[in-house]
């Protein structure tokens, strides 16, 4: 178990070290930060689970996908690729939520090198310091699919409240959503679509979210926030992750000695510096160990 340097300023931080400090915590702000993320993380990831069951859950009679999304993906090629996709990366979700538990680091490594093989194939990151890095990005980035899904929501209510934005849809894809009757009554320009004229007609859908407005019309409006909703998202994720690296230096400076060490053990030719480092590829000022001068023992201790 983890002990904290100093003394809890309080009873609550007394009584939340209790919490924390067993799984491998040593401050406060970095298990409320892991609860946050790695918790929504999860709990996204177990929501859906449920899509597993394609031709139930997710493209069955109450469909929970998109709407009309199931036109083209309950078949074919489309099928099967997010049939793949749901199948790994739902899992891999739940699974790297384990790989930010220092206790399991630190304490079950062979649990942390398998898990962590069954979630990336491969890794090309070389150095402790830069894997930590590049997998709080990368699973950072991946998350920005939660944030997206608050703000399309939003987006996509500012858009449908104006009733001035239209999106083009595939007369097929109206008559998958609607049924024929309701969309010859609402779309008069698909019937060139039942007659066989033209089997790829499309029409404009109006974007609308508020009372009365058809599935259609919604999907319409989820539609045309998607995109900048995707963008903005995966922004403020990637701003915020190179916040957080930024102001844990200290760690970062860790677990470069560390590397520092193991790579010097293997005999490279550049210990600390054996990856993409910025002192070899960029004009950084090449990089020491913490301090060269204490023995390398001492700094194993120092680091632990």
């Amino acid at each position: 178990m983890v002990k904290s340097d100093r003394p809890p300023a309080n009873a609550f931080v007394a009584a939340a070290r209790k919490i924390y400090n067993p799984i491998g915590f040593s401050k406060g702000y970095n298990f409320v930060l892991f609860f946050i993320f790695a918790g929504a993380l999860m709990g996204f990831s177990l929501a859906r689970l449920q899509y597993l069951d394609y031709d139930g859950k997710f493209c069955g009679k109450d469909s929970q996908a998109g709407i009309g999304e199931c036109y083209f993906s309950g078949r074919g090629t489309p099928r099967i690729g997010l049939l793949m996709h749901l199948a790994t990366i739902l899992p891999a979700g739940l699974l790297v939520c384990f790989q930010f538990v220092p206790a399991i680091r630190h304490k079950v490594i062979l649990f942390h090198r398998i898990n962590g093989y069954i979630i990336l194939v491969l890794s090309l990151v070389s150095t402790l310091e830069q894997h930590r890095a590049w997998m709080l990005r990368g699973w950072f980035y991946a998350s920005s699919i939660i944030t997206l899904r608050i703000i399309m929501i939003i987006m996509a209510s500012i858009i449908g409240s104006s009733n001035n934005y239209f999106q083009p849809r595939m007369c097929a894809q109206i008559d998958y959503v609607l049924g024929e009757s309701d969309t010859r009554a609402n779309y008069p320009d698909c019937d060139s679509f039942y007659t066989g004229k033209d089997l790829d007609k499309q029409v404009l859908v109006k974007a609308n979210m508020g009372d009365g407005s058809s599935d259609m019309e919604v999907g319409a409006s989820l539609g045309l926030a998607f995109g900048p909703a995707l963008w903005l998202a995966f922004v403020i994720h990637a701003v915020g992750i190179e916040i957080y690296l930024r102001l844990t230096p200290v760690e970062h400076e860790r677990l470069r000695n560390i590397s520092y060490l193991r790579q010097q053990e293997a005999g490279m030719n550049h210990p600390g510096r054996a990856g993409l480092t910025a002192d070899r590829l960029g004009d950084s000022t090449v990089w020491r160990p913490m301090d060269s001068t204490r023995a390398p023992d001492e700094v194993t201790r120092l680091n632990k």
